[in-house]
């Protein structure tokens, strides 16, 4: 999955809202700009805390190493336990 344009997506769309909502509400140039910078910067980390958390969901448990090991080990006891009983 590609989560490399998160954060820029997040922090663009974000950035688009307030630009828009600055000229509908006729806002100073200079606010607006400073509000903008404001808004880009904290949704940028917004975005970075998003792709972080949907790399974490989406990634492969490694814990299957452990359990091929643990069914290893209940197969090798079955067999001993098969080999008794034909004896």
């Amino acid at each position: 999955m590609q989560t490399r344009y998160i954060p820029a997506l997040v922090m663009l769309v974000a950035g688009a809202v307030v630009g828009i909502m600055s000229i509908i509400n006729k806002f100073d140039f200079l606010y607006s700009l400073e509000l903008l910078l404001v808004v880009l910067i904290l949704f940028y980390i917004a975005g970075v805390i998003v792709k972080k958390i949907i790399i974490k969901t989406f990634e492969p448990k490694n814990n299957d190493d452990d359990n091929d090991f643990q069914f290893e080990a209940e197969d090798d006891q079955t067999n001993e336990d098969e080999s008794e009983q034909n004896q």
